[in-house]
């Protein structure tokens, strides 16, 4: 796999998880009860790590390459999941310890 493709994949990756997540998360879905709360847990941190590795390929790129629009758009983009990501992971992560 070229270095290249690898945030675009991420961002793809996430933008799935981070759906699965608002599907299946949430306290009021009857579809929660099918998922361990580890398993959301788990998803979301394998996500987080992918992404946070993505934004830095991203930012590493457009420091030695210079300004690059598609780049500093998946920069942003990974950035936006590893942060929605780490709130979520914290949300679930809160659910297990309160049960």
């Amino acid at each position: 796999m070229k270095n290249a493709a690898f945030p675009w994949i991420t961002l793809g990756t996430g933008l799935t998880i981070s759906l699965v997540l608002l599907a299946f998360a949430t306290e009021n879905s009857r579809i929660a009860v099918q998922i361990p709360l580890l398993t959301i847990l788990l998803m979301s941190e394998f996500c987080f790590v992918v992404n946070g590795i993505a934004a830095g390929m991203c930012a590493h790129q457009l420091v030695t390459q210079g300004f690059n629009k598609i780049q500093l758009f998946l920069l942003l983009a990974n950035l936006a999941f590893v942060v929605y990501l780490l709130f979520a992971g914290l949300q679930v992560w809160r659910g297990i310890t309160s049960q």
